[in-house]
């Protein structure tokens, strides 16, 4: 940067030091000579002042012949229109360069207050990611949160699962307990329906033996009324007995009900746990149907039983009515043809 205050000896100095070295003492050269410091302007005032007093004191040089002061003054007017072009030359430049330098800061200012603009605009951008990244952080902390949150609801609903696959496991034992219980209920029901099915066919032969013994005993002896009598109080024996076997049975029949009622109120709650499980409750409630079916078959048996019985005493009261009337009495069963099915489809 240029220093003011250039004076006119420092101009001297330097110009006469070029002047020394052969050299001319330009605006330019004379800046350089005084380590480029000192306006051009100044530097050419102070030149141009030398040059003048130069000029007078050659003009007034008396003891200089005409020629050599005509000579003096042609080279000193050549010098001076000289020294004026390159003035005016340099004056050019030097607007030029000023002007150079006014549309560099120009465009200098200009890229100051782009970049002023353009570190405004970073530091909102920065602003903003900072924003961004406290939320961010945010999110990240309540997705951190949600997480953990997450995991302990998994690990309850882990700990819910066991418990209801320990549930299920035990309904299942439960179904299969009471599959079991019908199952065992189903055999013996069966053993109970054959055992049936062996006293009623044997004591049909028995009851078959006693007829053919009591034909005999009525046609060898008819005139043992007696014997006949206490044959007739024996078959009311028997039939009293029979109907205490009757009562039996339907007690037997009752309890059966009971066990069959306990059971569709197991079978009941076990469809109730077990909604989900409906292939098993539908074969349980086919085990029910083959249960009911089977008390319906009993029930049948015991009514063709109560027909039996109710034939039987009919028989007595026809003997009785011919022990009265005096005559042989055809105690052979009289089958009928109800009879007749009902032993076919017991064989």
């Amino acid at each position: 940067m240029a220093r003011g205050g250039i004076t006119q000896t420092e101009v001297k100095k330097a110009r006469e030091a070029l002047i020394a070295r052969g050299l001319h003492p330009s605006i330019d050269a004379v800046r350089i000579e005084l380590g480029n410091t000192g306006s051009k302007t100044t530097i050419h005032r102070h030149l141009q002042t030398l040059e003048e007093r130069e000029g007078r004191r050659l003009d007034d040089e008396a003891v200089l012949s005409e020629g050599l002061r005509e000579s003096v003054a042609s080279l000193a007017r050549q010098l001076r229109a000289e020294a004026q072009t390159i003035v005016a030359d340099a004056q050019t430049r030097h607007l030029a360069e000023q002007e150079a330098l006014r549309t560099t800061l120009r465009d200098l200012e200009r890229e100051r207050d782009a970049a002023l603009g353009q570190v405004e605009s970073l530091q909102a951008e920065l602003k903003q990611t900072r924003t961004g990244l406290a939320e961010t952080q945010a999110a990240l902390t309540a997705a951190q949160i949600e997480t953990k949150t997450l995991e302990t609801e998994k690990a309850g609903l882990g700990q819910r699962l066991a418990e209801r696959s320990e549930h299920v496991e035990s309904l299942e034992q439960k179904h299969r307990q009471a599959r079991d219980a019908l199952e065992h209920y189903r055999q013996l029901s069966k053993e109970q329906r054959d055992q049936d099915h062996r006293n009623h066919e044997a004591q049909v032969q028995q009851l078959q033996s006693e007829a053919r013994r009591r034909d005999q005993l009525l046609a060898a002896k008819q005139d043992e009324l007696t014997r006949v009598a206490s044959d007739n109080a024996r078959l009311s024996a028997e039939l009293g007995e029979r109907a205490h076997r009757e009562r039996e049975y339907q007690e037997a029949l009752a309890r059966d009900r009971q066990r069959i009622e306990t059971l569709l109120e197991k079978q009941a709650r076990l469809q109730a746990e077990h909604a989900a499980q409906g292939e098993a409750m539908r074969e349980a409630t086919a085990t029910t149907g083959c249960l009911n079916g089977a008390l319906d078959q009993l029930k049948a048996t015991l009514a063709e039983r109560d027909r039996r019985l109710h034939g039987l005493e009919g028989q007595l009261q026809v003997l009785a009515a011919l022990q009265k009337a005096g005559s042989p009495p055809d105690t052979r069963p009289h089958e009928t043809p109800e009879d007749d099915a009902s032993e076919q489809e017991q064989h």
